[in-house]
């Protein structure tokens, strides 16, 4: 009996010694978080990210803040974010351009198959548009130009492994189009080239060309989602105007490293969410062209998973390589 009641008491002493470091153990979020935008400072990701954060900081009751990590197409800032710590304190924005990375780099030092998804923040469809000199007002109107006067026609290609400039190749590829692709650093200079005449189609986030297409200096004529853009929904998608199926948007989503607990996954997705269900929020993404969506991680790894499959077969097909 008296080994029993000694057995007793050292369990309960152990119990009481415990509870209080349980107690005292800290909850999560305990400190700053950050976002890893591999893009810079302005473009969509970055807004879409910054909008977020903002939101997420307020909910979370801590920091959140956007780090740029841009440079090799994205693969600097994708590389970081996978080494980091999987504690849920460093996420990055997935995109279509680093589903396309280990399809086209010669080496990466990461699986990406170990990225874990939280969720999908937004869809930005792309926007096809044409300089007003180019009598084209439809896509069947530039793929029968394309056809009946192979190379005349120039898009500006705002990176290779872009959604805009995949999108564009998918066309030329599906329709026998021979439209040039001339190259530029980035959307901005596309953009520049596009409504000085100096290129005749661009594609870019509806936001970018909106601003040119209400003051007459550019001409819509198609988007490259599933279903139309509410920024312009007067716009037929290229599915409407004879391509069937034909559907490649941009998107963004957090991902963190592997081995991030399910626990803070689940707090992470629930405050992105609960950001994207307010009107401001969905108000501001729609004026960014994005169509705000806050799917479940399961359902984000599944998107993810079939957008891999199409993104890697167009960029092996296309043999993009990155030096």
């Amino acid at each position: 009996m008296r080994r029993l009641l000694t057995r007793l008491s050292t369990m309960l002493l152990c119990l009481g010694m415990v509870a209080p470091a349980a107690a005292q153990a800290p909850q999560y979020p305990s400190r700053p978080i950050r976002i890893i935008v591999t893009f810079s400072p302005g473009g969509t990701a970055d807004a879409l990210a910054r909008i977020v954060a903002r939101e997420m900081a307020g909910s979370l009751s801590q920091g959140v803040v956007v780090e740029n990590r841009s440079g090799a197409s994205g693969l600097i800032g994708t590389e970081y974010m996978a080494k980091a710590a999987a504690d849920g304190y460093t996420l990055g924005v997935n995109s279509v351009s680093q589903i396309a990375l280990p399809f086209a780099a010669r080496a990466i030092g990461y699986d990406p198959r170990s990225l874990r998804p939280v969720t999908l923040i937004a869809t930005v469809p792309g926007l096809l548009s044409a300089h007003p000199n180019l009598p084209a007002r439809t896509l069947q109107d530039v793929i029968t130009m394309a056809r009946q006067a192979p190379g005349t026609l120039a898009y500006g290609n705002p990176g290779s492994l872009s959604a805009a400039a995949l999108a564009m190749e998918m066309m030329k590829l599906q329709t026998g189009s021979a439209i040039a692709t001339v190259s530029y650093r980035g959307g901005g200079p596309a953009l520049v080239d596009l409504v000085s005449g100096a290129v005749q189609l661009g594609v870019s986030g509806p936001a970018a060309h909106l601003p040119f297409i209400r003051s007459g200096e550019l001409r819509a004529i198609a988007t490259t989602g599933a279903t139309r853009s509410s920024a312009v929904p007067e716009v037929p998608t290229f599915a409407e105007s004879g391509l069937p199926g034909f559907d490649l948007s941009d998107w963004y989503g957090p991902v963190v490293p592997s081995g991030t607990p399910d626990a803070i996954i689940s707090i992470l997705h629930s405050h992105v969410a609960r950001a994207l269900s307010k009107p401001e929020v969905r108000t501001a993404l729609y004026t960014l062209g994005a169509e705000p969506s806050g799917m479940s991680p399961e359902a984000f790894a599944a998107f993810v998973a079939q957008e891999t499959d199409k993104i890697g077969t167009l960029v092996t097909h296309l043999n993009i390589r990155l030096d």
